[in-house]
């Protein structure tokens, strides 16, 4: 049986495949790696940041 420690992405790529793998419900990659940074400002925000502490954060380059 081969591992598949790399499976196909929606664009074609291969990218690493999840780990661990359940045997109940192994990951299929049928949803898209999220891209760096893609949810900083929803996490924040979570964790109490307001909007204009966020802000400044992105400005000085403390997050990107």
């Amino acid at each position: 049986m081969p591992r598949r420690l790399r499976i196909p992405h929606a664009a074609g790529k291969l990218d690493p495949a999840p780990a661990p793998r359940p045997s109940r419900t192994p990951g299929d990659g049928s949803r898209p790696l999220p891209q760096v940074a893609q949810h900083t400002r929803e996490v924040l925000a979570e964790y109490g940041f307001t909007t204009s502490e966020i802000n400044q954060l992105l400005e000085s380059g403390a997050i990107g």
